[in-house]
């Protein structure tokens, strides 16, 4: 292992179709030149497979890989 690693860390609530917020997100990134925006970009091009990836992991047996 490593020593220690600069991250940014981005403290954000997510707003629903009602108005309700969620529950405090904390993304990091360890590319810390990027902007608190774009690490959201990227999380949340990211977020929109893992189901996907979640269900055939679960479907196909591969749950300890």
């Amino acid at each position: 292992m490593s020593g220690p690693c600069s991250t940014t860390t981005v403290w954000v609530q997510f707003e629903d179709e009602q108005g309700r917020l969620s529950g405090t997100k904390l993304p990091l990134s360890t590319l810390t030149e990027l902007s608190a925006e774009t690490i959201l970009q990227y999380y949340e091009k990211r977020w929109c497979c893992e189901p996907m990836f979640n269900q055939l992991k679960h479907a196909g047996g591969l749950q300890e890989t």
